[in-house]
């Protein structure tokens, strides 16, 4: 027989069917935030919520930068 179940997902009702599940869940949404190189751009821009809290400062209005520098964050700078 051909398995029909997808490979790579999991439905909701699979994932919140008891604790166990929930927790697995829970933590892989928990390591999204501090593991680094996931993206699809130069990895060490990825670098978790730690990251995002930088870019959010960056692209604020009281910083100017006018050239690329080292390159870090060049194009949230410029957002």
């Amino acid at each position: 027989m051909l398995d029909t179940d997808p490979t790579n997902q999991v439905s909701g009702t699979i994932i919140f069917a008891d604790a166990q599940n929930s927790l697995t869940a829970i933590n892989g949404i928990y390591r999204v935030l501090y593991t680094g190189g996931w993206g699809t751009s130069w990895a060490a821009e990825n670098g978790g919520l730690p990251a995002y809290i930088l870019v959010f400062d960056i692209m604020g209005e009281d910083h100017v930068m006018d050239a690329a520098g080292s390159g870090w964050f060049w194009y949230d700078y410029g957002f």
